[in-house]
């Protein structure tokens, strides 16, 4: 039988949901949780992708509130103009707080259904800046062409000044051990931005990929997730990405077959950004997790006024939009 696209409406834990489903992938995106998607399943082998917190549950939105004590329930969570929160650097918003984790998740989000057929679903989500002026705008696409999400985004500055901005999609994903982490080949090095602890160093250090050093010179492969009781957590950073042709990043299962692959171009997104936790953290006052942040980005690290000084962040013209293009392939 040849796979059919469909959109449903759903109640998913009190809160409205859509199901898009193409045959080969089953999402599940609430847009009052700042449109978050809290599953993508392969339907050929039954695998949740995301990782899902058994400490909390999803609970309305509240602005400003703290992300990591109330809010990290898993799933996938947009981060923007900012990861990191504080003082936002520049005039004329120049000491204006941006929240935890952004503007984006702790506010509903507009829905729009711009095509629900037997081949293809076509979803727009959108918010609007709280503090800053912009529109921020999502696209999702999925099709019977394959097992293949596809984000577009737009966002645009509704004000007469240049707007400094990070962002990044901040998917937690649901990790065993024996998993391999990929990169772009020509990353040798990554930046880290900062750690539970010491054990690779300061932030802002060097440490080599896939092969690496703790800070008391013990090597061990970084692309290898280990045991859940590993005991570290650590925030990475590529450097740049360069060239015209699309790159990809991902996750792949122990056996080789299954992965969870992101495409894009270097132009439009520049980083990728990993947050590794293996059982070393949570923001809870939980026992701590194991899951793992595959995070392409603009810009290279979560706070925008140290991105600023490294040079490593994306800027939205006066009264200008950004677009770019983000496909996850889950096989």
């Amino acid at each position: 039988m040849a796979n059919i696209c469909s959109l449903q409406k759903r109640n998913t834990q009190g809160f409205e949901s859509y199901i898009l489903t193409n045959g080969y992938i089953q999402i599940c995106i609430i847009p009052e949780l700042g449109g978050k998607i809290t599953s993508i399943i392969d339907l050929s082998t039954g695998r949740e992708w995301l990782w899902s917190n058994p400490y909390l549950t999803p609970q309305s939105v509240i602005y400003d509130a703290s992300f990591t004590e109330k809010y990290d329930t898993g799933g996938v969570d947009e981060c923007f103009p900012a990861v990191l929160g504080g003082e936002y650097p520049d005039e004329p918003w120049d000491g204006v707080l941006i929240p935890d984790h952004g503007e984006l998740w702790c506010q509903p989000w507009e829905t729009k259904i711009v095509e629900s057929s037997a081949k293809k679903i076509i979803l727009t989500m959108s918010c609007r800046g709280v503090r800053f002026p912009y529109h921020f705008e999502r696209t999702l696409t999925i099709s019977t062409e394959g097992p293949v999400l596809t984000l577009d985004y737009q966002v645009s500055n509704l004000s007469n000044f240049d707007m400094p901005f990070l962002w990044c999609i901040h998917p937690l994903i649901n990790i065993e051990e024996g998993m391999q982490v990929i990169l772009p080949p020509e990353i040798k090095t990554l930046r880290l931005d900062s750690g539970t602890n010491n054990f690779l160093g300061e932030s802002g250090s060097q440490i080599g990929w896939p092969q690496a050093k703790s800070a008391d010179s013990r090597s061990f492969d970084l692309s290898q997730v280990p045991v859940n009781n590993f005991g570290q957590a650590y925030k990475l950073y590529t450097h740049p990405l360069q060239g015209n042709a699309r790159v990809e990043a991902g996750i792949i299962d122990p056996t080789g077959k299954h992965s969870f692959i992101f495409r894009f171009q270097p132009k439009e997104i520049t980083h990728v950004g990993l947050w590794m936790n293996y059982g070393a953290w949570s923001g809870s006052g939980s026992e701590p997790y194991f899951n793992l942040g595959l995070e392409p980005s603009i810009g290279g690290t979560d706070g925008l006024s140290n991105a600023k000084d490294m040079g490593e962040y994306g800027n939205l013209p006066a009264k200008e939009s950004r677009l770019w293009t983000l496909e996850l392939l889950v096989t």
